[in-house]
């Protein structure tokens, strides 16, 4: 500051607004804070008169500053310090000296350092990591300020210069001997050097205190919330969201951020409320929000409201040809099987959709029972993309419909020689292990394919229910075939196949009460299946009628002769216990 002893200019009022204005100019082309100076007397004048005064020059050198001629100013400004040094002065003359030449900024520093060795401004000029001094140098003056100092600010610089050199035992110990440790602004300047350093646990602690200490700091609270999604910590990143959201109701985009970490995490349902809201509020991210909307609606099979959202964005035409691909699932899933078709054959070659929509394509010839042409379009596009392994295991399943079994196994096999993932290996092991029990009736080569797929991955659900039903179908070993569908179970408690698979188990140890109540259960869904084991169960309870109903149920879907063998022998008994 400049002493206010010292009388400054007279000036007009007119005058005022342009020296808050100089000031201002000064704040802001200084690469540091701190270049406002005050005015301790403003007097009526039409000019602006020279009085007995050693900071005169300074004034001309700030005027000459705020209309950006800077060699004047530095030149008033080194007049000014010859006429009365100071080291406010001096900081001055550099901040200037650095708009044009940096490394005379840096002499300037230095020299003014020798001058005035315990003054704080100087000290903070000379550590700034934008001054061309060495960092060897900068590390000295910075030790020797703090044997006499204790300076949170400058052993925070010192710190950080320590994690530029990649000193990290340094860096930290200098870290340690920081007090205030309940002041937000020291935690999150510590934490930005642990980040620095690589060690973000601790990073993300300091943050975390720092986010308690100031709740209000939303910038903190966004990066932390980033950490946690680095980290994987997706519901804690939510939870800090949220907090922020509270304090920015109209914040879309924060909005539209969280919807996404809770689809993240599988919270479909509380993530379409967020994107609705979107829909309703926002202008910037109401696409974006509608298509990940209509994402969710076709995974719950809500397809008219997908199918509203994906044709409004396809007049909008902002998302891109994707939504095309989109809009014909959710026609597809309702039924609108021509429309849907035609959506899919208006996807390009060159679309990363091409594959999926020919695929999607067979599907629909094949429910029309057009299987062959389904295929016929499944060989043409592999003509096009012939490395393509979603086509060619769609290929393998089509020739298993068409009862061409041989064929089929023997493309899976191949493409298990070739180079593929886990996830289509454990689908083809499950495919051939299909094959081999329901078609060729080969028990123990289906065995084989199911143990390979559980190898690959031990939480195969799928593989360990059907291996696990195969050990209680044919009494290879039920106990040991329970236990493989439970532990199914663990995984998928819901699913109607494994919960048959139970049932049956419990129906070959005769457990027929237990064998009741999960099949009665699982029979909701209405496969036929499920119903015949169910019709099976009944009869061993003499529940004759109940079982005639389920059996009947199932002959209805599935013209199954052992079926209907055992709906003429219950109407026998019917007949008989009357």
């Amino acid at each position: 500051m400049i002493h206010s002893d010292i009388t400054l200019m007279i000036v007009n009022k007119q005058n005022v607004k342009s020296i808050l204005t100089l000031i201002i100019a000064v704040t802001v082309l200084g690469i540091f804070a701190g270049c406002s100076r005050k005015v301790t007397e403003i007097k009526n004048s039409t000019h602006i008169k020279k009085i007995e005064n050693p900071y005169y020059p300074y004034i001309k050198s700030l005027l000459y500053l705020r209309d950006g001629k800077i060699n004047p100013a530095i030149n008033k400004a080194i007049e000014s310090e010859r006429i009365k040094r100071s080291p406010e002065i001096l900081i001055y003359i550099s901040k200037l000296m650095f708009l044009k030449n940096k490394h005379a900024a840096a002499n300037i520093v230095l020299y003014a350092h020798r001058k005035y060795p315990r003054n704080r401004k100087i000290i903070i000029l000379l550590l700034n990591r934008t001054m061309p001094i060495n960092t060897d140098k900068k590390i000295t003056v910075a030790k020797k300020y703090l044997k006499n100092k204790n300076d949170n600010s400058i052993r925070i610089i010192l710190a950080d210069m320590y994690a530029q050199k990649q000193q990290i035992s340094k860096s930290i110990s200098t870290l340690s001997k920081i007090t205030g440790k309940n002041n937000s602004k020291i935690l999150i300047s510590e934490g930005t050097i642990y980040l620095k350093l690589g060690l973000k646990g601790k990073a993300e602690k300091l943050f975390e205190k720092a986010y308690k200490l100031d709740s209000s700091n939303i910038k903190l609270g966004l990066f932390l919330a980033k950490l946690k999604e680095e980290k994987g910590a997706v519901a804690k990143a939510i939870k800090i969201y949220r907090k922020i959201a509270v304090r920015r109701p109209k914040d879309m985009f924060l909005r539209y951020h969280i919807a996404n970490d809770l689809e993240r995490i599988g919270k479909d349902k509380e993530a379409l409320l967020y994107y609705n809201e979107v829909l309703n509020n926002g202008q910037r991210f109401k696409n974006r929000a509608a298509f990940s909307a209509g994402l969710i609606y076709l995974k719950f099979e809500n397809f008219k409201k997908a199918e509203v959202l994906f044709e409004q964005l396809l007049k909008d035409d902002t998302i891109g040809y994707h939504v095309e691909y989109y809009l014909a699932l959710a026609k597809k899933g309702m039924g609108e099987l021509k429309s849907a078709y035609n959506l899919f054959s208006r996807i390009n070659i060159g679309s990363d959709f091409y594959a999926d929509s020919i695929i999607n394509m067979a599907e629909i010839k094949n429910s029309l029972n057009k299987t062959e042409e389904g295929l016929k379009l499944i060989e043409h596009a592999l003509k096009l993309k012939p490395a393509n392994i979603k086509l060619k295991i769609t290929k393998a399943r089509l020739l298993r419909i068409l009862k061409r079994y041989d064929e089929s196994v023997s493309l899976y096999k191949k493409l298990l020689s070739g180079r593929i993932n886990s996830d289509n290996k454990q689908y083809i092991y499950l495919n051939i292990a299909d094959i081999e029990y329901a078609n060729k009736n080969n028990t123990k080569s289906a065995i084989i394919f199911l143990k390979k797929a559980i190898s690959l991955n031990p939480k195969n659900a799928e593989a360990m229910n059907y291996l696990g039903y195969i050990y209680i179908d044919k009494n290879i070993n039920i106990h040991k075939g329970i236990r493989m569908v439970k532990n199914a179970l663990k995984i998928y408690p819901e699913n109607n196949f494994y919960q048959d698979s139970l049932g049956w188990g419990y129906f070959k140890l005769a457990k027929y009460r237990k064998a009741v109540k999960i099949l009665k259960k699982a029979a909701k869904s209405g496969d036929p299946t499920i119903l015949k084991h169910l019709g099976y169960v009944y009869k061993k309870l003499k529940k004759y009628n109940a079982a005639y109903r389920v059996f009947l149920k199932s002959y209805h879907q599935k013209n199954d002769k052992s079926v209907y063998k055992q709906l003429i022998l219950l109407k026998k008994l019917m007949n008989s216990s009357r």
